[in-house]
């Protein structure tokens, strides 16, 4: 018999996460595929209430079915469906109580909440289906797993570090070209310390683009999460400068042997950028809204 409860140890979750993203059928965008570093993401990073609100399990008498998370900004009433990952024949049913019965556990109202499904999960697609879900577009999570850097490139723009006379027009590019991003432009700069960087391209003292990258060398992974330029400024070279630094950045913490970054099908031009730094197309993924009030 299935029961849903809040989970019994947060380190066979991560294991049993971990375990099940490696399979193309069962993957999620949001989550990775080391226990450890999945592990330490749930501790410490992971939705702004403690697990108990954010998780819940199906055990079926007393071993672990099934998980569904829910990573919760309140402010904006928004969440990221890490899941449903279960291992049983009764797929939907269990993804669905998992789900009504984390919204009920949550203590207070959301207003939308995002999935980020490989194109191959085809159980977690008909999930969304099944709960309305719209279908906001496509995307390719690519990787890069050596050393070789690119060439120089000759721009006139400078590329340095986010200084605090650019964090406003920053925060409004940012917001711009990333409207329903996981991270505003103001998250972004509180986020900056030594392994989480905004490199900004300035001309004239106007910021022009910028790359923000998050370097994990413990985990050995790193990820570029943003890269935007100025509309006026595109076609400069510019976004593949700013590619450059970021990589150079990542590549100088010797334990990182993996860097990730996600773009959408449709971007063509990124795409061959980023194809001719090194990166390779991984994973193709769709994500969905679903509106919950």
């Amino acid at each position: 018999m299935i029961h849903i409860r809040q989970i019994d140890h947060i380190k066979t979750v991560a294991s049993f996460i971990a375990q099940h993203n490696q399979d193309a059928k069962q993957h999620v965008g949001y989550c990775g595929t080391d226990a450890e570093e999945l592990l330490d993401t749930l501790l410490h990073e992971f939705s702004e209430g403690p697990v108990e609100q954010s998780w819940l399990a199906a055990y079926d008498d007393e071993r672990l079915v099934g998980v569904l998370g829910l990573d919760i900004t309140s402010d904006d009433q928004e969440a990221e469906i890490w899941g449903p990952f279960i291992e049983h024949e009764n797929w939907e049913q269990i993804a669905l109580q998992l789900w009504e019965s984390l919204l009920a556990s949550i203590p207070f109202s959301l207003r939308s909440a995002y999935g980020f499904y490989n194109l191959h999960n085809q159980s977690a697609q008909a999930f969304m289906q099944k709960l309305g879900a719209q279908r906001e577009g496509e995307h390719l999570l690519l990787s890069f797993h050596h050393k070789d850097a690119l060439s120089s490139l000759h721009v006139e723009a400078s590329i340095e570090g986010l200084d605090s006379l650019h964090e406003r027009e920053f925060i409004t590019l940012h917001d711009e070209a990333f409207k329903h991003a996981y991270y505003n432009g103001a998250s972004i700069v509180e986020r900056q310390d030594p392994y989480n960087q905004v490199y900004g391209a300035v001309q004239d003292n106007k910021l022009l683009g910028y790359v923000y990258v998050e370097a994990n060398p413990e985990h050995g992974d790193g990820d570029i999460h943003f890269i935007a330029v100025n509309e006026a400024a595109r076609g400069k070279g510019l976004g593949t400068a700013l590619l450059q630094r970021a990589l150079v950045f990542l590549t100088s913490h010797e334990s990182i042997q993996q860097i990730t970054l996600c773009v959408s099908l449709d971007n063509h031009g990124a795409i061959s950028i980023y194809e001719r730094a090194g990166f390779k197309r991984k994973h193709h993924l769709i994500s969905y809204e679903v509106h919950i009030q």
